[in-house]
């Protein structure tokens, strides 16, 4: 019974104020489902839907989709009709296009929105039922972050900076490993040079890459194959 609570939840926010409905659990008082039955059932909601296959978008002038797959199966259940107030080209515009245009009009919107601002003035969000996560796979770049962040021509102050963070990073790095060589109490202790931790910290900057490369690796990614 639970998608059919939230249903009718969201129907009686929208046209009565007999009832309220719970955000934590989805329960309707007193005797609201029989008010949202009767309330609903032969009335003719104004609905509008975006084109966002394949949880909702129009079959010639049916909505069909995820969406409106669960939408009929309330209307079968409840009685009540629908007309959808666009046309397929107007529903493959943005969602906040959508709501600007058809928001005064339309009672019930059929689709998967997510929570955004600029749609919050023409919409009352039902409760959440369940949640998608989204995969996307891309080409892998030609170029790596790795390895050429140091190489890059940068000026001679960029450079300074670069040879004082090796100094200063690592002396820091030397002295930890000096005062943790002093309190070892293994025979075998070993004691690294400061040449070494210099060496230390150039690998960790290579292997880090820089904040430069992102933005050339990203470009290569909108080059045309």
């Amino acid at each position: 019974m639970l998608l059919e609570d939230v249903f009718l939840a969201t129907i009686l926010l929208n046209i009565t104020n007999d009832s309220y409905v719970t955000q934590k659990s989805v329960n309707v008082y007193s005797n609201a489902y029989d008010i949202a039955v009767d309330a609903i059932k032969n009335k003719t909601f104004n609905v509008a839907t975006v084109h966002y296959p394949p949880i909702s978008f129009l079959d010639g002038d049916k909505g069909s989709g995820i969406a409106f797959h669960i939408f009929n199966a309330m209307q079968e259940r409840f009685q009540f009709k629908y007309e959808i107030v666009q046309k397929k080209e107007d529903t493959m515009v943005s969602i906040t296009e959508i709501s600007d245009k058809y928001g005064n009009e339309t009672d019930i919107a059929v689709a998967v929105f997510p929570v955004n601002g600029k749609i919050n003035k023409n919409m009352i969000y039902s409760v959440t039922i369940g949640s998608i996560q989204w995969h996307i796979l891309m080409k892998r770049p030609k170029l790596s972050a790795n390895g050429s962040g140091l190489l890059q021509p940068f000026t001679w102050e960029v450079w300074i900076l670069v040879v004082i963070t090796l100094l200063v990073v690592g002396a820091a790095m030397y002295f930890i490993a000096f005062i943790q060589s002093r309190f070892e109490k293994r025979v075998d202790k070993k004691m690294f040079s400061l040449q070494s931790c210099i060496w230390f910290v150039y690998g960790a900057i290579l292997k880090q890459g820089s904040t430069l490369n992102p933005v050339t690796v990203y470009n290569d990614w909108s080059k045309p194959a």
